[in-house]
């Protein structure tokens, strides 16, 4: 709660549309579509000049569906499935940051 009001409507826009690209480009991957991403971090930098990126990290724990296999990222997790919720949560992030930048109009 401290943190958000600290950073300018310039900000939480950019990072809103840095979100809504990653989502585009990872709903559109072929890659992300047949991998497990578990353990993955989104990491928020921006400076004193609003100069804002996200980027996608700690790839560690990523694995190759076998045979085949497709995720859409968006399905509850249930054992076997191995859906892990990327998009999901990916998703909730983009409700959440247009809330926000909706509020401080």
């Amino acid at each position: 709660d401290q943190f958000i009001p600290l950073i300018s409507l310039n900000l939480k826009k950019t990072y809103l549309v840095r979100l809504l690209k990653i989502r585009k480009i990872l709903e559109s991957s072929e890659f992300f579509k047949m991998h497990e991403v578990i353990g993955s971090s989104l990491l928020f930098i921006h400076d004193k000049n609003e100069l804002a990126k996200i980027w996608l990290i700690d790839f560690g724990k990523t694995r190759k569906l076998p045979n085949g296999q497709t995720l859409d990222h968006r399905q509850k997790w249930h054992e076997g499935n191995r859906e892990d919720g990327y998009l999901w949560g990916l998703d909730n992030m983009i409700d959440i940051a247009s809330k926000i930048s909706e509020d401080q109009r």
